[in-house]
């Protein structure tokens, strides 16, 4: 913001009282309703998704045997460097798919690394094909220490959980091997062991070590290519059973197929957690009423037009040249907290809200989680309270900026001693005063029996109120939310939850529409379209 002269102190000093005095009116007052223009009806249906359809990362990890003997097994890593090659290749180039690949004979390394270049999982194809490719092209040698391949893959994944602790995963290990192992042989001194003479007990461990660490799903399946003995079937089976994966013989297979080592884990179901109808050209103005908010940034514009001589216009989101919204800029002067230098208007997780918003927003309410300091810009929701950030901060602006770090706000009835604050504002009401007789949205949805696979709604909203608003260019709002003048940007949105985790993340499934009141009539065909396509997806 730079120094504030004498003069604007001033300036400010007037406008922080005009505000104040606004604030103080609102939070007793009775606030006589705004009349909508319109009040549109809507109906429709959606599915929220089926459990496969939102794709969860899955990490592919390789444990591959390079020791002496394959020199007979598989000559030259044809068969192992190749059919790995053909099995990444078989995947879809996706940010949601990763491969790491270990090799064990001479000890044991990794052949991948990962973003940092340390040893990893890489989410490049040609990366992970460079990593087949090197098990061909440098020889074999040594014996089959299974202790030094298992422990570095598991070093591998621990240190990939460590640097993902939030991340939703799924890891495959494929181990492969064409014979015995030469480091679980209780009884070396009596020439080669049988079956009984391995130490299960480790290998055992060595396995559970895998499987359990960090608390994540991780599978272990075994392949064996053979042919040195059934004892390493025997081993190799049993390996997978532990580790809840598969078994699979590649002896006589040129071409191996690893998807059969593949398990497909049991898909939670979803479940809808909240669904909202939110006319982000319609504020939550100063004196507690509802108006026009034409540039969507949490003023009405009313208070802005009030405000014009300060920098403030209606028709600009970014009135002050930076990366905040107007409102942020008369939150900076209310509550005399400088606004960190910012100029970055992402929003990545479309709550609403900028990357500089997100930062500047923070937990200063101790009933909130004190692990919750800022808001999440890569989390539409970040207290899980179902409501997004943006519309929380706008809505509670005049009282405190911390409310999108609150989940328990929501229940309080203590701010105008009517309904509970969350139902106010799923009806578009003012939480913070009394306005009973508002104009309330009245948004509905109820589960139908359409698909045997997903869960289904029908939706039907009969008051929507539109208003009349100045258009706004696209450079001067957030993305989606420029329109002409009459036009109003309404967002419908729901958040989809594991039924197992229902305050985890949640999957963001959301819409702009724009409405125009003078082309509005009576029938549903005008109102709000809800039916699957219309929804866009964002995944924390």
């Amino acid at each position: 913001m730079g120094k504030v002269s004498t003069k604007n102190k001033i300036v400010w000093t007037i406008l922080i009282a005009f505000s104040f005095h606004l604030v103080a009116c609102s939070d007793v007052s009775l606030v006589a309703p705004e009349k909508p223009v319109v009040a549109v009806e809507s109906k429709g249906d959606f599915c929220i998704s089926e459990p496969d359809e939102v794709l969860k990362s899955t990490k592919f990890l390789f444990i591959v045997d390079k020791s002496g003997s394959n020199a007979d097994t598989d000559p030259g890593g044809k068969k192992r460097s190749g059919n790995i090659e053909s099995f990444v290749l078989s995947q879809k180039e996706s940010e949601f798919l990763q491969y790491g690949v270990v090799v064990f004979g001479d000890g044991a390394e990794a052949y991948t690394t990962d973003e940092s270049g340390a040893p990893g999982f890489t989410p490049s194809q040609s990366s992970a094909i460079k990593a087949a490719r090197r098990i061909s092209s440098e020889g074999d040698g040594g014996g089959t220490p299974y202790q030094s391949g298992l422990g570095m893959g598991r070093s591998l994944i621990a240190n990939d959980i460590a640097k993902n602790r939030d991340a939703d995963v799924t890891y495959i290990v494929f181990f492969i091997s064409d014979g015995e192992p030469t480091d679980l042989d209780m009884n070396s001194d009596i020439g080669f062991p049988s079956f009984g003479d391995y130490d299960l007990e480790t290998l055992d461990q060595l396995v559970d070590d895998i499987v359990s660490v960090g608390g994540k799903r991780i599978y272990l399946s075994t392949a064996f290519y053979g042919p040195n003995g059934d004892d390493a079937k025997d081993l190799l089976k049993r390996m997978s059973k532990r580790g809840k994966g598969k078994y699979v013989n590649f002896e006589e297979n040129e071409n191996w197929d690893f998807n059969d080592l593949i398990i497909k884990p049991d898909y939670e179901p979803w479940q809808l957690k909240t669904l909202l109808v939110y006319n982000i050209s319609a504020g939550f103005c100063l004196d507690g009423s509802i108006a026009t908010d034409s540039d969507g940034d949490g003023m009405c514009d009313k208070d802005e037009v009030e405000l014009q001589k300060f920098g403030f216009d209606p028709r600009n989101r970014f009135s002050f040249g930076d990366g905040y919204g107007d409102y942020f800029h008369w939150l900076h002067h209310r509550y005399q907290k400088d606004l960190p230098p910012c100029t970055d208007r992402s929003d990545f997780d479309l709550d609403l809200l900028t990357y500089c918003e997100e930062r500047f927003i923070e937990n200063e309410d101790p009933n909130a989680n004190p692990q919750m300091i800022h808001g999440d810009p890569l989390n539409p929701d970040t207290d899980y309270d179902g409501i997004i950030d943006g519309v929380e901060t706008f809505v509670f602006f005049t009282r405190t900026r911390s409310f999108a770090m609150n989940p328990n706000n929501l229940s309080s009835v203590q701010y105008d001693f009517e309904e509970q604050a969350g139902e106010q504002i799923y009806q578009h009401r003012n939480p913070l005063v009394r306005d009973s007789q508002q104009a309330a949205y009245d948004a509905d949805y109820w589960p139908e029996s359409k698909d045997d696979i997903k869960t289904c709604y029908g939706f039907k909203m009969n008051t929507l109120p539109l208003y009349e608003t100045l258009e706004v260019s696209v450079e001067n709002t957030l993305p989606g939310l420029a329109h002409k003048a009459g036009e109003n940007v309404v967002l419908i949105y729901y958040l989809q939850t594991y039924q197992d985790s229902p305050n985890g993340k949640a999957v963001y499934r959301y819409s702009y529409q724009v409405l125009r009141k003078n082309d509005l009539r009576t029938d549903t065909q005008a109102g709000l379209k809800v039916k699957d396509s219309i929804f866009e997806t964002y995944i924390p």
